[in-house]
């Protein structure tokens, strides 16, 4: 005797079927869109940081020339590490012009009563020589190559490593030679 497949099987599968299938690609698609949105982020990078930070890190810094797009990043790092920097920073900044004072040696003599200030005045060089925010259990590397650490010493010491270059080289497009297709 011939079984009989009834519609309401039929489509008992079918639904089956296509939820297995929704709960399957669903998450692709969630991640794809996740995945997007933070390269959209990525690129655009961390909004600039701010004229007074910059104005104070070249007086804490003169004699090296510091990038702006690193500045960005340490300023979104040490606001996210301390949400009172822009405060603090204008203290420094604020100290800085009544003196006048012209040099960090100065300003660190200046702020050595302020227990508070003077943190963040080393907290701020530390970031921009270090190129690291944070402590040794929760240090975010913010600048590895562009680290002022670095910017010192390039002339005298070469980075151990196994490339025969300086660290970074192959993030410069090759140049091609003459004659090449």
């Amino acid at each position: 005797m011939p079984k009989l497949i009834s519609p309401m099987r039929r489509t008992l599968l079918a639904s089956a079927a296509s939820l297995a299938a929704v709960s399957v690609l669903a998450p692709w698609s969630w991640a794809v869109d996740a995945t997007s949105a933070n390269t959209t982020e990525a690129n655009q990078g961390p909004p600039p940081a701010p004229a007074e930070f910059l104005a104070l890190s070249t007086l804490l810094i003169p004699d090296l020339r510091l990038d702006e797009h690193v500045g960005a990043r340490l300023h979104a790092a040490l606001l996210r590490q301390d949400a009172q920097l822009p405060v603090r920073t204008k203290a420094l900044a604020d100290v800085a012009r009544k003196g006048p004072i012209a040099d960090v040696e100065l300003l660190q003599e200046a702020v050595k009563g302020d227990a508070v200030l003077s943190a963040t005045l080393r907290t701020i060089v530390s970031a921009w020589y270090l190129g690291i925010v944070g402590d040794e259990v929760s240090g975010q590397v913010i600048a590895y190559d562009l680290a002022l650490m670095r910017d010192v010493v390039r002339d005298e010491v070469v980075t151990p490593s196994y490339c025969t270059r300086a660290p970074g080289y192959w993030s410069a497009p090759p140049g091609l030679k003459e004659g090449a297709a």
